[in-house]
């Protein structure tokens, strides 16, 4: 109920969550949130845990990662969960029904994956399955 009551508040109805690709040491990174600063974006959480955001005049070098914008993909939170509870974001390759794989995007305005004749949104398969995503497994793509 509480947070019903915080979604009319704020007219959000999903967490805005993103988590980031490292272009050049070729990690995931789940984070809460993101800070710009300059040309500058700060890791949130590392893969072993830890870290939280920090302005930069507070920035702990040691203990945060500090990123261009050119090497850090961003992928936001879709607000659903795949039919094993795990949170879907844009880059994952999914598979719905076992047929064939396809990958999360944002298309005009919402979360979906492109199909020959059109996109459809997320929201409108049952029991999709994440398989991986676009970064660390590619090859999930290849026809």
């Amino acid at each position: 109920m509480q947070n019903q009551e915080k979604e009319k508040q704020t007219g959000v109805s999903r967490p805005i969550r993103f988590r980031a690709w490292d272009r050049k040491n070729g990690k995931m990174y789940e984070s809460a949130g993101i800070t710009p600063h300059g040309d500058f974006l700060y890791a949130v959480k590392n893969p072993k845990g830890g870290s939280s955001w920090h302005q930069f005049d507070d920035l702990h070098i040691e203990q945060e990662r500090v990123y261009h914008p050119n090497d850090i993909v961003l992928m936001q939170f879709t607000g659903l969960h795949d039919k094993n509870g795990k949170e879907i974001y844009e880059g994952d390759v999914v598979t719905l029904g076992g047929v064939m794989n396809y990958e999360i995007k944002f298309i005009r305005g919402g979360f979906a994956v492109d199909f020959k004749d059109g996109h459809r949104y997320l929201g409108q398969f049952a029991n999709p399955e994440i398989i991986g995503n676009i970064w660390e497994n590619p090859e999930l793509l290849q026809v």
